[in-house]
């Protein structure tokens, strides 16, 4: 059955939003500790005025009475918003046009991948909250990742490769998503020219 009418949510001000995050939650929750109200109203700011995220966030934290889950979940919503900005920046959620809008697409992701054990919280590294995929995963997504590269020139991966200098740039030249992280390259000899590139990691070199 096809919808007749596509009608456009709106994101809610900062009065509704905590309105409609109240109402989920419950009072019962909310006056259960001195200090939960003022975290409460931390994580309704964090869902972006979206309806969707207000009422998926407000009933998962419905039980949680404890100081230390609200805390937890404002970390949580924080690593959850810089990897949405990545993706969008990647096009990898091109069902919207705005990032506000996108969030409600990755924070399904990144629950289905947390509930799924592909990715792990890691806790906070370097003053940040981070996630992680477990080794055997990211190999297997590196592995995914070179048969792409065997295909397309999209891709040009040698993360982890015990490298001691870059690759012939012109092997490179036209990646549009490039790593060559996690290798021993301690400068860049030539300037590569990357008309399409996107994406370049260089990290823990």
């Amino acid at each position: 059955m096809e919808a007749r009418k596509k009608i456009k949510v709106a994101c809610l001000d900062t009065e509704k939003a905590w309105e409609l995050f109240q109402d989920n939650v419950g009072n019962e929750t909310l006056n259960s500790h001195p200090n939960i109200q003022n975290l409460a109203k931390q994580v309704a700011e964090r869902c972006g005025g979206l309806p969707l995220a207000l009422i998926t966030i407000g009933r998962a934290m419905a039980c949680k009475t404890i100081v230390g889950e609200w805390k937890y979940a404002i970390k949580m919503l924080e690593v959850i918003k810089r990897l949405m900005e990545y993706w969008f920046c990647e096009g990898l959620l091109n069902e919207f046009d705005r990032i506000s809008e996108a969030q409600m697409q990755g924070n399904d992701i990144i629950s289905s991948l947390l509930n799924a054990c592909l990715l792990e919280n890691c806790g906070v590294i370097g003053g940040e909250n981070c996630v992680k995929m477990h080794d055997v995963i990211h190999d297997m997504a590196l592995w995914i990742t070179r048969k792409f590269e065997a295909t397309e020139s999209n891709f040009f991966v040698k993360a982890g490769a015990q490298l001691f200098k870059e690759p012939d740039v012109k092997a490179w030249e036209s990646g549009k998503r490039i790593s060559l992280m996690k290798n021993k390259i301690a400068v860049l000899k030539e300037t590569p020219k990357c008309p399409n590139l996107r994406t370049l990691f260089l990290s823990q070199n």
